[in-house]
């Protein structure tokens, strides 16, 4: 499916947000040059992502059943060679990025949040607590560069307050 490129550069909030989904719950297959993202249940996300990168075609995003009862799988893939050399360009490479992925900087607050905000759809959850009025987000890495990352790039882009808890 030919893609559309309005969104393939490093200025795109879609590009940055798509980032933050794969660095999370997507994976690059190099061998055929290709970006695959796998969601449980939230189908609409990718349908989103779908619209703003088809063109004339729409590409699918695909549904797969789960052992769980009620559970589905979604899968979107995007094939595209300059998508893949701007993933490449930033540092997001291979199928195996596990424990050695990290976080790319944006070099913009603006663009940040969309970075984080897709990582957090994939593999986060935000919490508010009422009591104490603060709101937190958590999310679970096997990759320490990941983590020490993200912890770097909150503190110069959008905590006040931050306590480094991770």
């Amino acid at each position: 499916y030919m893609l559309n490129t309005e969104h393939i550069n490093l200025n795109s909030p879609i590009f940055w947000y798509l980032v933050g989904l794969v660095i999370s719950d997507g994976h690059i297959d190099e061998k055929n040059k290709r970006i695959i993202i796998n969601l449980t249940n939230d189908r609409e996300i990718l349908e989103l992502l779908s619209d703003y990168y088809s063109t004339d075609v729409k590409i699918p995003v695909y549904r797969y059943s789960t052992n769980t009862e009620g559970k589905y799988k979604y899968s979107l893939t995007l094939s595209d060679e300059t998508l893949l050399n701007l993933f490449h360009f930033i540092g997001i490479v291979g199928y195996r990025k596990t424990y050695e992925v990290g976080f790319p900087d944006p070099q913009s607050k603006y663009l940040f949040n969309f970075l984080l905000r897709g990582f957090l759809d994939g593999d986060g959850n935000i919490r508010y607590h009422k009591q104490s009025m603060h709101m937190e987000f958590r999310f679970y890495t096997e990759s320490h560069k990941l983590a020490e990352d993200i912890i770097k790039l909150c503190i110069k882009n959008v905590i006040t307050g931050w306590t480094g808890v991770a």
